[in-house]
């Protein structure tokens, strides 16, 4: 039906920037990222995490759920350092 469109926390960060080493994005939202993140750059979200670039430092989706179940990291080119939903970890 309609309600495929009511997701309840849509609200998001967009940022339209390459972030460096040592940078840091923290959102409770989901986190959009214009840009690379380089090795050394830490993103963290409540949410989902989408780069429109390469990811290249580390990703934490889900950060603050206790069921991060159905939680994305999508990079147009993946290629993390650490990648983490919820509190399951992966390296690159």
């Amino acid at each position: 039906g309609d309600d495929l469109f009511l997701e309840e926390d849509a609200n998001a960060k967009v940022v339209f920037a390459t972030l460096r080493s040592g940078q840091r994005v923290e959102t409770p939202f989901s986190l959009i990222v214009v840009g690379d993140v380089n090795p050394g750059a830490d993103l963290i979200a409540g949410g989902d995490i989408f780069v429109f670039g390469s990811l290249r430092g580390t990703a934490h989706a889900g950060a603050y759920d206790d069921d991060p179940q159905g939680r994305l990291i999508i990079a147009l080119q993946m290629r993390p350092m650490q990648l983490r939903i919820g509190s399951v970890i992966s390296r690159g």
